[in-house]
């Protein structure tokens, strides 16, 4: 008897919440309404957590290939455990499980001859979006003085977190996302890496 394992890929649920957030947070880009505001800031938060958590299983997705499930044991327990007092791969943190991931595609493709990161632009791009998600996985609640802060006209104080955690910052979040599963895809010799994301994009109507 042959046993089959099956292992759903929730990072295309969570990668379809954040586009549906942030088509939602779209609906409320009215800086001048509080009520607007706070739902689009509800509604961004969201689109954030969850854009970059997919993320974050889109890559441990090609870890399991190349090493949690790879027939080699030291390829397990180079992802499980660590080897020679190194952090166990699972545990990098995305950047760099992304550029070690993105090598290890290159390696499994003949016709790349030397292996390759993702381009410095991008990485840039996503050390920002690791900073702006810990943001909000450990937020604490800061004082600002009034010159930081807007007013709006029924005297409501508008602070700092109304201009980051909006519509055009999960985006830009979901906007990195395809630049990673373009890049994995560019290098792989099976060009199926984060199928789902394009097809997401296109139910939703939501044109990058």
């Amino acid at each position: 008897m042959v046993t089959v394992e099956r292992r759903q890929t929730i990072e295309m649920h969570l990668f379809k919440l954040a586009v549906i957030h942030a088509i939602e947070a779209a609906k409320d880009r009215d800086r001048s309404s509080y009520s607007h505001l706070v739902k689009e800031l509800e509604n961004s938060i969201v689109s954030l957590i969850t854009c970059y958590t997919s993320l974050e299983g889109f890559a441990n997705s090609i870890g399991l290939e190349f090493y949690g499930n790879h027939p080699d044991k030291e390829r397990q327990r180079k992802w499980w455990e660590g080897i020679d007092g190194s952090d166990p791969m699972i545990e990098l943190p995305l950047l760099s499980k992304l550029n070690n991931l993105l090598k290890e595609v290159c390696k499994d493709n003949p016709n790349i001859q030397s292996p390759r990161s993702l381009p410095s632009e991008l990485q840039e791009k996503i050390k920002d979006m690791t900073d702006l998600r810990k943001s909000l996985i450990h937020y604490r609640a800061d004082f600002y003085k009034e010159a930081q802060t807007i007013k709006l006209d029924n005297n409501l104080i508008i602070t700092p977190e109304f201009d980051l955690y909006k519509y055009e910052t999960s985006i830009e979040f979901i906007k990195i996302y395809k630049e990673v599963v373009d890049e994995f895809n560019k290098y792989s010799r099976r060009k199926d890496y984060g199928g789902f994301v394009n097809v997401i994009l296109k139910d939703y109507n939501l044109a990058l």
